[in-house]
């Protein structure tokens, strides 16, 4: 869908490495985890597509396509009637939500497939998926550059049920797995 000066594409990606392959993230993350997961595969999959960590959202994004960037995901929400202002603050900002949602048709069409995140729960160490039906979680391809917290930090987009705002963060890149859309220059 051509949204300003750019095409998104329209669903969740579908390719990398499986999200519920057990042994993959078992490997990925360099010791034994426990993956736990509440949905039934399959059904999320075809539901929502893939979760992708940062780095293979990166250099999966088919030919000529690119994982957005903060600034693309801005571009994309003034298109819809967010101010400046608030596209550049940090935290819940705007009403456009309702319009990035998969029930404004036609659309974008984000979807909250919620997102794949390290856990800690029982003190076991490993991925659960978190805030399906509730959240969605999208990668930027943009690194804050001014963090301080030590680790890498990445921009991402949040949106969820009940709330017309759309989150701008930044998230540790490392331990999480979000879902994609891709973008490109509008050809």
């Amino acid at each position: 869908m051509r949204i300003g000066n750019l095409d998104w594409t329209i669903s969740n990606a579908r390719n990398g490495s499986p999200v519920w392959n057990e042994e993959y993230y078992n490997e990925s993350m360099g010791y034994d985890s426990d993956v736990i997961f509440d949905a039934d595969t399959l059904e999320y999959f075809n539901a929502y597509g893939n979760l992708l960590s940062y780095e293979e959202a990166i250099v999966s994004a088919p030919e000529g396509w690119r994982l957005p960037t903060d600034d693309d995901w801005k571009s994309l929400e003034r298109a819809l009637g967010m101010s400046a202002g608030d596209a550049d603050a940090i935290g819940w900002r705007g009403d456009i939500a309702p319009a990035l949602r998969a029930e404004s048709n036609p659309g974008i069409r984000l979807q909250l497939g919620g997102a794949m995140l390290f856990s800690m729960e029982g003190y076991g160490f490993g991925l659960m998926l978190k805030y399906n039906d509730e959240a969605a979680y999208y990668w930027t391809s943009t690194i804050d550059e001014e963090s301080t917290t030590g680790d890498t930090m990445v921009f991402y987009r949040k949106l969820a049920a009940g709330q017309d705002g759309v989150e701008r963060r930044h998230g540790p890149i490392h331990l999480r797995y979000m879902a994609v859309r891709w973008v490109r220059d509008a050809q």
